[in-house]
Parts: structure tokens; C-alpha cells; sequence
């Protein structure tokens, strides 16, 4: 099927999520021979606005990703989190299925599974086709502050306000943790190779895992 919005734009394009719900794709003027925005840096225009056709988040979009091959959008907001065609300008899926906010959302290398992570202490796996819940992640003590799987697809790194990071096997069962900070835990990494875990806490310090 064509794009309403014609052919989608080659990088460098930013991806932005707002407090009306609203999810915007931009391109640096400059793209199209424009001087800039006269301070020294790139105007940005907005060339593509979702939702194009279909609901509008009712809140503030808490987290947002996009897909490995640039299709699909991921957004959360409040408890829901929903799928994008950014060629088509629709949702395409919408899954509830926390019990607080989402915090973090993530898609996996291949596209085809959606992770979030949430204040209900959980990070949960979802098909990306079906909507259906695959899995949920359950042992963190406070809330689930990142979420991201590694580009193997065979592990899911978590970080969480309970001090702690961990590590997951999509198909095994419990986790590796990481403990070691004196405060939450706000964002975490994985080396492509799954050897190294970079961890970012409010203790002011950044952690290296093996």
C-alpha cells in the first residue's frame, strides 16, 4: 500500500513523542537546501504526524522506540502500549495489560516481539501481530525502569528503582542480577556480543557487568 504522507524520508530523521499524545517524525530542513534556523543550528520540519488514522493516545507518551528496519513505531503511554505503521499512518496493535505506567518500551531485533517495562515491577514480552502477551517478567521489587533486548534476541536486560539490574533468557526461566548500586537504577545496556552490561543509577555512578 502507498504512504498518505508519500515516500518516506531517508536519515537523518528524529522520532519525538509528546505530552498531547501526538507522535512526530522530523527532518532537518537543511535536507532541502534551507539555511537553518539562524542560531548557528538546523531548522526541523515536521513531515510525518501519527496518528494519521486511528486513536490518539488519551496521555503523555512516557516511552517510544522504532523498529530495526524503520516500519513500525512503538509507543506507551499511562498502561497502554501500541504498534505503528509509519508507512500507512495507523495502529495497528493496542495491548493493555499492566497494572501501573509503562516506563520503557523496546522492539526486538527481528521487530516482532514489543517489550515493556513498567512501575508494576514487571517487564512483559508481546507478538507484535497478535497483541498477545508472551511473557512476563517477574522479580524486580520496584519499578521496572528500562527495558531492552539484546541483538541476539536471546536475552532481555532490565533495570529497575529496587538498586538492581537484570538478565533474561527469552526462553529460560529466572534471571542473572546485577546489585551493586546504593539508588535506582535508570537505564541499562548490553554489549551486541551479550558479554557486558552497562548500568546508569541515581547513586551518580555508572556500573560495567560481566
Amino acid at each position: 500500500a502507498s504512504s498518505p504522507f508519500g515516500p518516506l524520508p531517508l536519515p537523518p530523521a528524529v522520532l519525538s513523542g509528546g505530552g498531547d499524545g501526538s507522535i512526530r517524525l522530523w527532518r532537518s530542513s537543511d535536507d532541502d537546501g534551507d539555511e537553518g534556523a539562524g542560531d548557528g543550528g538546523s531548522a526541523a520540519a515536521s513531515i510525518v504526524s501519527l496518528p494519521g488514522v486511528g486513536a490518539k493516545h488519551e496521555a503523555g507518551i512516557a516511552a517510544l522506540a522504532l523498529s530495526c528496519d524503520g516500519a513500525l513505531v512503538l509507543t506507551a503511554s499511562g498502561r497502554t502500549l501500541r504498534v505503528w505503521s509509519l508507512e500507512m499512518g495507523i495502529c495497528m496493535q493496542s495491548v493493555t495489560g499492566h497494572n501501573d505506567d509503562i516506563k520503557s518500551a523496546a522492539f526486538s531485533p527481528d521487530g516482532e516481539t514489543a517489550l515493556s517495562a513498567s512501575a508494576d515491577h514487571t517487564a512483559k514480552l508481546w507478538s507484535v501481530s497478535s497483541g498477545e502477551n508472551l511473557r512476563s517478567l517477574d522479580g524486580h521489587t520496584d519499578s521496572v525502569t528500562s527495558v531492552v533486548m539484546s541483538s541476539s534476541g536471546a536475552v532481555v536486560l532490565t533495570a529497575s528503582a529496587d538498586y538492581t539490574a537484570r538478565l533474561w533468557s527469552v526462553t529460560g526461566k529466572g534471571s542473572v542480577q546485577f546489585s551493586g548500586h546504593n539508588a535506582a537504577v535508570n537505564a541499562a545496556a548490553i554489549r551486541p556480543q551479550g558479554d557486558l552490561v552497562l548500568t546508569a543509577s541515581s547513586d551518580h555512578s555508572a556500573g560495567l557487568w560481566r
